[in-house]
């Protein structure tokens, strides 16, 4: 009994959704406002999946991911020793998460406020004449939300019950004729969770390798006030370990997103992005969309 407890076990950590593995840029979201200028942001995320993928491999059954999660996100450019920063921070508001799988018999929902996530771009190649920028963020995320030990794959989905120190770069740079290049690049690393799901049952240890993110945007103004992207984006490493033993569930996923951006009013913007996952090795294979909102104050 204990040896199929352990393997429903390590379907379900493969099964566990990466809603917050990562902190996803947009298109030229490494563009600096003037300093004095803040940002008000809401966002709204939607994944949905039918399907969830072990070490390449469809796992047969009736499976299921469905998450919304309404996000929060306020910041503020300003100038420290003549370089512009912008510190800033953003939280899931009350997301809703639910994971079905079938062959298991499990079906979680579950509804928590997320984890709270501070950073702070410094903008160290700051050449709007030449259409360029770099900007360096440091994030740090904290254990916010409110994890279930008993529904660890649904709370997963919104709250990590773990601390994420990550490093990103961005790059935007202007190529004419109306287009636009942007790129990150990222590294996180974790603390672990203390309260995550044993082979018996009860607590376990789970620590989590760190995971590598890139993203590369081309977007293109097709008015003054309306642009379109076409983003790639790869999330890799990350495996975890349950108890000290390796659960072989690490990252090597590419996902494809179309945006729309569109200034409604001098002051607002509104975004629109879909997102498809055209390679997953371990997880949920979903879509989903992005729609944000932008008020400049």
């Amino acid at each position: 009994m204990k040896i199929l407890f352990t393997a429903a076990l390590l379907i379900i950590c493969l099964a566990t959704p990466r809603m917050s593995s990562a902190i996803d840029g947009n298109a030229r979201d490494y563009i600096p406002l003037p300093p004095g200028t803040n940002l008000s942001i809401v966002y709204f995320q939607h994944l949905d999946a039918n399907k969830f993928i072990s070490d390449g491999n469809e796992v047969p059954g009736d499976n299921k991911l469905e998450a919304n999660v309404p996000l929060y996100r306020f910041v503020h450019y300003t100038n420290l020793w003549g370089m512009t920063i912008d510190p800033q921070f953003l939280i899931p508001v009350y997301g809703t998460a639910r994971t079905k799988i079938g062959a298991l018999g499990l079906d979680q929902s579950h509804t928590s406020m997320g984890d709270l996530t501070i950073g702070c771009t410094f903008w160290f190649v700051n050449k709007p004449e030449k259409n360029f920028w770099v900007g360096f963020t440091p994030w740090i995320t904290f254990p916010t939300g409110n994890f279930n030990h008993d529904k660890f794959v649904a709370s997963s989905a919104i709250a990590s019950n773990r601390y994420t120190f990550t490093s990103q770069f961005g790059l935007e740079k202007g190529l004419g004729y109306g287009f636009h290049l942007s790129a990150f690049v990222e590294g996180a690393f974790y603390t672990d969770n203390r309260d995550w799901m044993s082979a018996t049952g009860g607590k376990a240890v789970q620590s989590k390798d760190p995971t590598f993110l890139s993203q590369i945007s081309l977007s293109y103004n097709i008015l003054p006030t309306t642009f379109a992207s076409v983003k790639w984006r790869y999330l890799a490493c990350g495996e975890t370990k349950v108890a000290g033993v390796k659960q072989n569930d690490g990252a090597d996923d590419h996902r494809v997103d179309l945006g729309l951006f569109h200034m409604i009013t001098k002051t607002d913007q509104l975004m629109f992005e879909y997102q498809k996952f055209v390679k997953v090795k371990n997880g949920y294979d979903s879509d989903g969309f992005l729609a944000r909102w932008v008020h400049i104050f």
